[in-house]
């Protein structure tokens, strides 16, 4: 079986907002975490929502990953 580790919608458009998601720090860092651990073994995919809605317009600032996640070069990103 091929495993693999997807993260969906770590956006900033969804973690910047007032009031900000319930324990969005700790969840952030728990995905750093687990991206850590997965980065030898197993390819990580970053999923992107976009849309036509003023929120998510591919290339704004709030359709740009959250700062605080730590992505890499290798990983892949799909919108």
């Amino acid at each position: 079986m091929k495993t693999a580790l997807l993260i969906i919608e770590l956006q900033r458009g969804f973690f910047e907002s007032n009031p900000a998601p319930w324990d969005a720090e700790a969840v952030i860092g728990r995905i750093n975490r687990l991206a850590a651990r997965a980065q030898p073994r197993a390819p990580i995919f970053i999923l992107q929502h976009e849309g036509e809605d003023p929120v998510l317009v591919r290339g704004s600032p709030a359709w740009e990953l959250d700062p605080r996640l730590r992505a890499t070069p290798q990983d892949t990103r799909v919108r």
